[in-house]
Protein backbone atom coordinates (compact mmCIF):
# COMPACT_ATOMS: atom_id res chain seq x y z
CA UNK A 1 0.00 0.00 0.00
CA UNK A 2 2.72 2.27 1.03
CA UNK A 3 4.51 1.55 -2.51
CA UNK A 4 1.24 2.04 -4.30
CA UNK A 5 1.07 5.95 -2.65
CA UNK A 6 4.41 6.98 -3.34
CA UNK A 7 3.96 5.70 -6.89
CA UNK A 8 0.94 7.68 -7.11
CA UNK A 9 2.69 10.55 -5.84
CA UNK A 10 5.84 10.24 -8.36
CA UNK A 11 3.32 10.12 -11.33
CA UNK A 12 1.53 13.19 -10.08
CA UNK A 13 5.05 14.95 -9.47
CA UNK A 14 5.96 13.86 -13.22
CA UNK A 15 2.68 15.20 -15.01
CA UNK A 16 2.88 18.47 -12.61
CA UNK A 17 6.42 18.83 -14.48
CA UNK A 18 5.23 18.08 -17.72
CA UNK A 19 3.44 20.84 -17.88
CA UNK A 20 4.00 23.72 -20.75
CA UNK A 21 2.74 25.79 -17.65
CA UNK A 22 6.05 25.20 -15.57
CA UNK A 23 8.09 26.58 -18.30
CA UNK A 24 10.30 29.43 -17.47
CA UNK A 25 8.85 32.01 -20.07
CA UNK A 26 11.01 32.76 -22.70
CA UNK A 27 10.80 35.71 -25.64
CA UNK A 28 12.02 33.47 -28.13
CA UNK A 29 10.14 30.34 -27.64
CA UNK A 30 6.42 32.78 -26.80
CA UNK A 31 5.09 31.37 -29.47
CA UNK A 32 5.94 27.88 -29.49
CA UNK A 33 5.32 27.58 -25.35
CA UNK A 34 1.56 29.46 -26.13
CA UNK A 35 0.48 26.79 -28.47
CA UNK A 36 1.61 24.10 -25.93
CA UNK A 37 -0.15 25.58 -22.99
CA UNK A 38 -3.31 25.69 -25.44
CA UNK A 39 -3.18 22.31 -26.70
CA UNK A 40 -2.75 20.97 -23.27
CA UNK A 41 -6.09 22.27 -22.21
CA UNK A 42 -4.13 23.19 -19.02
CA UNK A 43 -6.09 26.48 -18.98
CA UNK A 44 -9.83 27.67 -19.04
CA UNK A 45 -10.50 30.37 -22.11
CA UNK A 46 -10.76 32.98 -19.33
CA UNK A 47 -7.42 31.87 -17.84
CA UNK A 48 -5.67 31.65 -21.36
CA UNK A 49 -6.86 35.27 -21.96
CA UNK A 50 -5.59 36.30 -18.83
CA UNK A 51 -1.83 35.00 -19.54
CA UNK A 52 -2.19 36.71 -22.85
CA UNK A 53 -2.86 40.35 -21.95
CA UNK A 54 -0.64 40.10 -18.34
CA UNK A 55 2.30 39.40 -21.04
CA UNK A 56 1.19 42.21 -23.43
CA UNK A 57 1.25 44.95 -20.54
CA UNK A 58 4.57 43.05 -19.34
CA UNK A 59 6.21 43.43 -22.65
CA UNK A 60 4.61 47.41 -23.28
CA UNK A 61 5.98 48.86 -19.46
CA UNK A 62 9.15 46.94 -20.01
CA UNK A 63 8.52 44.47 -17.00
CA UNK A 64 10.83 41.65 -16.96
CA UNK A 65 9.04 38.43 -16.62
CA UNK A 66 12.44 36.37 -16.87
CA UNK A 67 12.86 33.08 -14.84
CA UNK A 68 9.54 33.20 -14.20
CA UNK A 69 7.45 29.99 -14.62
CA UNK A 70 4.11 30.91 -16.97
CA UNK A 71 2.35 29.35 -14.00
CA UNK A 72 3.82 32.24 -11.68
CA UNK A 73 2.70 34.72 -14.21
CA UNK A 74 -0.66 33.51 -14.65
CA UNK A 75 -1.08 33.53 -10.57
CA UNK A 76 0.42 37.03 -10.42
CA UNK A 77 -2.06 37.74 -12.99
CA UNK A 78 -4.69 36.66 -11.10
CA UNK A 79 -4.10 38.44 -7.65
CA UNK A 80 -4.05 41.71 -9.39
CA UNK A 81 -7.51 41.34 -10.89
CA UNK A 82 -8.43 40.03 -7.50
CA UNK A 83 -7.25 43.67 -6.01
CA UNK A 84 -8.80 45.68 -8.78
CA UNK A 85 -11.69 43.82 -8.80
CA UNK A 86 -12.17 44.16 -4.38
CA UNK A 87 -10.98 48.01 -5.21
CA UNK A 88 -13.60 48.08 -7.70
CA UNK A 89 -16.39 46.81 -5.34
CA UNK A 90 -15.17 48.64 -2.68
CA UNK A 91 -15.05 52.06 -4.43
CA UNK A 92 -18.64 51.05 -5.93
CA UNK A 93 -19.97 50.10 -2.00
CA UNK A 94 -18.82 53.75 -1.17
CA UNK A 95 -20.51 55.53 -3.77
CA UNK A 96 -23.54 53.60 -3.63
CA UNK A 97 -23.52 54.97 0.70
CA UNK A 98 -22.83 58.39 -0.85
CA UNK A 99 -25.53 58.41 -3.36
CA UNK A 100 -27.81 57.04 -0.17
CA UNK A 101 -26.84 59.74 2.35
CA UNK A 102 -27.16 62.56 -0.20
CA UNK A 103 -30.61 61.04 -1.56
CA UNK A 104 -31.54 61.42 2.14
CA UNK A 105 -30.11 64.36 3.07
CA UNK A 106 -32.05 66.72 0.03
CA UNK A 107 -34.50 66.36 -2.80
CA UNK A 108 -34.15 68.25 -6.00
CA UNK A 109 -36.94 68.21 -8.51
CA UNK A 110 -37.51 70.17 -11.72
CA UNK A 111 -40.85 70.45 -11.64
CA UNK A 112 -41.51 72.80 -14.93
CA UNK A 113 -40.01 73.93 -18.12
CA UNK A 114 -40.53 77.18 -20.09
CA UNK A 115 -38.82 78.77 -23.29
CA UNK A 116 -38.07 82.60 -22.60
CA UNK A 117 -36.64 85.40 -25.04
CA UNK A 118 -35.25 88.59 -23.45
CA UNK A 119 -33.13 91.34 -25.72
CA UNK A 120 -32.80 89.39 -28.25
CA UNK A 121 -31.48 86.38 -26.26
CA UNK A 122 -33.74 83.54 -25.79
CA UNK A 123 -33.36 80.27 -23.35
CA UNK A 124 -34.61 77.32 -22.13
CA UNK A 125 -35.71 77.27 -18.61
CA UNK A 126 -36.47 75.19 -15.86
CA UNK A 127 -38.33 75.55 -12.48
CA UNK A 128 -36.99 73.59 -9.68
CA UNK A 129 -36.90 72.70 -6.09
CA UNK A 130 -34.78 71.57 -3.37
CA UNK A 131 -35.73 70.24 0.11
CA UNK A 132 -33.20 70.50 3.05
CA UNK A 133 -34.28 66.89 4.93
CA UNK A 134 -31.21 66.77 6.83
CA UNK A 135 -30.65 68.19 10.09
CA UNK A 136 -28.43 71.23 8.93
CA UNK A 137 -28.74 74.55 6.91
CA UNK A 138 -27.35 74.55 3.45
CA UNK A 139 -25.44 77.30 2.47
CA UNK A 140 -24.82 76.01 -1.18
CA UNK A 141 -25.19 73.22 -3.37
CA UNK A 142 -24.84 71.93 -6.78
CA UNK A 143 -26.35 69.32 -9.11
CA UNK A 144 -26.58 67.96 -12.53
CA UNK A 145 -29.33 67.04 -14.88
CA UNK A 146 -29.70 65.15 -18.32
CA UNK A 147 -33.05 65.22 -20.50
CA UNK A 148 -34.79 61.98 -22.42
CA UNK A 149 -37.79 62.02 -24.69
CA UNK A 150 -40.38 60.09 -24.71
CA UNK A 151 -38.86 57.06 -26.62
CA UNK A 152 -36.17 57.48 -23.82
CA UNK A 153 -33.41 58.87 -26.06
CA UNK A 154 -31.37 61.56 -24.77
CA UNK A 155 -31.61 65.01 -25.99
CA UNK A 156 -29.76 66.68 -23.38
CA UNK A 157 -26.71 66.74 -21.43
CA UNK A 158 -24.13 67.96 -19.17
CA UNK A 159 -26.89 70.72 -17.23
CA UNK A 160 -25.19 71.73 -14.43
CA UNK A 161 -26.68 74.22 -11.75
CA UNK A 162 -24.89 75.69 -8.70
CA UNK A 163 -26.24 78.04 -6.05
CA UNK A 164 -24.39 79.87 -3.68
CA UNK A 165 -26.83 82.90 -2.80
CA UNK A 166 -29.39 80.91 -0.90
CA UNK A 167 -29.31 79.23 2.56
CA UNK A 168 -31.75 76.31 2.66
CA UNK A 169 -32.51 76.06 6.18
CA UNK A 170 -33.44 72.40 7.60
CA UNK A 171 -37.07 71.42 6.59
CA UNK A 172 -37.01 74.23 4.45
CA UNK A 173 -37.69 74.43 0.35
CA UNK A 174 -36.36 76.40 -1.92
CA UNK A 175 -37.80 77.46 -5.11
CA UNK A 176 -36.44 79.35 -8.26
CA UNK A 177 -35.86 79.26 -12.40
CA UNK A 178 -32.84 78.72 -14.32
CA UNK A 179 -32.13 79.76 -17.89
CA UNK A 180 -29.73 78.02 -20.37
CA UNK A 181 -29.01 79.81 -23.87
CA UNK A 182 -31.25 78.24 -26.64
CA UNK A 183 -29.26 77.89 -30.28
CA UNK A 184 -31.43 77.54 -33.09
CA UNK A 185 -28.72 75.26 -34.81
CA UNK A 186 -28.88 72.67 -32.21
CA UNK A 187 -31.17 70.19 -32.75
CA UNK A 188 -31.62 69.44 -29.44
CA UNK A 189 -32.01 72.99 -27.68
CA UNK A 190 -34.80 72.64 -30.38
CA UNK A 191 -36.53 69.61 -29.90
CA UNK A 192 -36.77 70.54 -25.44
CA UNK A 193 -38.24 73.74 -26.52
CA UNK A 194 -41.13 72.04 -28.34
CA UNK A 195 -41.28 69.07 -26.27
CA UNK A 196 -44.31 68.89 -23.59
CA UNK A 197 -42.57 68.46 -20.21
CA UNK A 198 -44.62 65.43 -19.46
CA UNK A 199 -43.31 63.87 -22.40
CA UNK A 200 -39.88 64.50 -20.73
CA UNK A 201 -37.57 61.95 -17.88
CA UNK A 202 -35.59 63.98 -16.25
CA UNK A 203 -32.44 62.75 -14.06
CA UNK A 204 -31.37 64.66 -11.57
CA UNK A 205 -27.95 63.98 -10.02
CA UNK A 206 -27.16 66.17 -6.84
CA UNK A 207 -22.93 66.04 -6.75
CA UNK A 208 -22.48 68.54 -3.39
CA UNK A 209 -23.58 70.37 -0.60
CA UNK A 210 -22.28 72.21 1.42
CA UNK A 211 -23.51 73.49 5.18
CA UNK A 212 -23.58 76.60 7.48
CA UNK A 213 -20.97 74.55 9.85
CA UNK A 214 -18.83 74.03 6.89
CA UNK A 215 -19.41 70.00 6.58
CA UNK A 216 -19.56 68.83 3.16
CA UNK A 217 -21.25 66.30 1.27
CA UNK A 218 -20.38 65.13 -2.27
Amino acid sequence: MKKLILTSLFLAFLTSCSSPLNKKYSDENLEQDATEIKESGKLEDGDAELLAGWIMKSKLQGTSLEDKTYKEILDEAKKFKNEQEELALKAKKEAEEKKKIMQESVVISIYDKGFEQADYESYNSFNYVIKNNSKKDIKAFKFSFNIYDALGDEIGDGYSVSSTDETVKSGDEYKTTIYFDFNQFIDEDIELKNSKFSDLVIDVRPEKIVYTDGSILE
